[in-house]
């Protein structure tokens, strides 16, 4: 299953109703019974070495296997160069959760990707800082056999060779001769001071108007733009209300993303404008309910003076 959530974008003209811009896309794919997958929105890697788990033994025959999660992680990044991709970093966090959620399938023997009163994948990643997270699940005997599955299988190969993923973390439980998956892919996000991302931002914007055959504009600071990006985060909503109100802007553009160096839509907008002077840029990384794992949100005004 795919679910993939839009930035929540929010543009706001003095004097006009803001206007948002929301977009939702929903795929869902069940290939037999033995594979499942489900890439969802919700972000430096390191050395791909180990799951950071032992192998632990259980009176119900339950065995956990880092050796077995690192194989298949090694199958995984043959078959993303391959196709020409880059490999994904192994992420302790990830194996983490998706070791506790292979436990829970074991031992329920389900085939699923969240059981009642288990948190979402979002959440149950929350620990990772990222931008987009996806999970495949599967039962076999074997860890080549399991790794042919899931690329046999449209939606599981979709996670595997997605570009938008950077790192994946795999916990494998063997119950009898079954052995029992979960893959869990993520983007992580960069780690930026807000400072930074601003400046990304501002880079982004230049960019823009330099497209469009337009001269860039003087940037002022202004950190009250920061506490209000913070303040956005805290309430979990975009907003330009505060902006427009409290500065003399002449337009304001609010959105979440975890790439601050490229623009949405409504930010492209308003970089365009014609008869702005200057502007100013607040980012601030926070996490909220809708954004577990933490998002940069922005608030960008522009000037007429």
């Amino acid at each position: 299953m795919a679910n993939k959530r839009s930035v929540l974008p929010e543009i706001a003209v003095r004097g006009k109703s803001p206007v948002l811009w929301i977009t939702f896309g929903l795929v869902v794919g069940f290939h037999g019974f033995l594979l499942l997958a489900m890439p969802r929105t919700a972000l430096a890697a390191r050395p791909a070495v180990q799951a950071g788990v032992d192998t632990v033994d259980d009176p119900a025959g339950e065995r956990a296997d880092p050796a077995a999660a690192r194989q298949l992680f090694q199958l995984l990044n043959r078959d993303r160069a391959q196709a020409g991709l880059p490999p994904l970093a192994w992420d302790d966090s990830l194996a983490s959760a998706a070791l506790k959620h292979t436990q829970l399938m074991a031992q329920r023997r389900q085939l699923t990707h969240q059981f009642a009163g288990e948190p979402p994948l979002p959440r149950r990643v929350a620990a990772v800082p990222l931008g987009l997270s996806g999970e495949n699940v599967a039962i076999n005997v074997t860890i080549p056999d399991a790794n042919t599955g899931l690329m046999n299988s449209p939606p599981h190969r979709a996670n595997i060779l997605s570009r938008e993923f950077n790192a994946v973390g795999i916990g494998i439980i063997w119950k009898g001769k079954q052995l029992w998956l979960t893959q869990d892919f993520a983007r992580r996000i960069e780690s930026l001071s807000d400072e930074a991302a601003e400046d990304m931002v501002a880079a982004a914007f230049a960019r823009t108007r330099a497209r469009a055959g337009l001269p860039n504009l003087q940037r002022i600071g202004d950190r009250h733009l920061a506490a209000l990006a913070c303040d956005m985060g805290h309430h979990d909503h975009v907003d330009t209300d505060k902006a427009l109100k409290s500065t003399a802007a002449m337009m304001a553009t609010a959105f979440t993303t975890s790439k601050p160096g490229e623009l949405p839509e409504t930010a492209v907008h308003a970089a365009v404008q014609r008869n702005a002077q200057r502007y100013g840029v607040g980012v601030c990384f926070r996490q909220s309910s809708s954004y577990p794992s933490g998002v940069y949100w922005v608030l960008l005004v522009l000037y007429a003076r």
